[in-house]
Parts: structure tokens; C-alpha cells; sequence
């Protein structure tokens, strides 16, 4: 009977412990979860507005170019 007790309260202190190890690891996933597509979202945007820096500046540079050209050429 002492240790049918015995090996049930043993068994009980495992459960506790492997059900504290799952909590542990499902919170820490989560964090880790979130925080990967926080950072996908921000870099994304960062990258957004970098490519249309880019753009602004090589369609200022062509029209810039294209009014000197015509402006040498004698067309304006």
C-alpha cells in the first residue's frame, strides 16, 4: 500500500513537471510566434518605402535629364 502511494505521488510530481515543461515551451512559443511576424510586417514596410524612395529619385533623375536634353536641344 506504502508504495502503490508512493509510486502515485511520484507519478503525480511528473505530470506536474512535464505539464510545467509544455506551459513553458507553449509560452515561449507564442512570444517567439509573435515576434517573427512583427518583424516580417516592419521590414516589409521598411522595404515599401525604400523601393519608393528609389523610384522617386530615378523618375526625378529621367525627368530632370529629359528637360536638359530638350532644353540643350533647343526645342523649349
Amino acid at each position: 500500500m506504502i508504495y502503490r502511494k508512493f509510486i502515485y505521488i511520484q507519478n503525480f510530481q511528473n505530470s506536474f513537471l512535464l505539464q510545467q515543461q509544455c506551459t513553458r515551451k507553449i509560452i515561449g512559443c507564442s512570444t517567439f510566434g509573435f515576434s517573427i511576424p512583427t518583424a516580417a510586417v516592419i521590414g516589409s514596410c521598411f522595404a515599401l518605402v525604400m523601393a519608393m524612395y528609389m523610384e522617386w529619385n530615378a523618375l526625378r533623375c529621367l525627368l530632370t535629364e529629359l528637360l536638359m536634353h530638350s532644353y540643350n536641344s533647343g526645342t523649349c
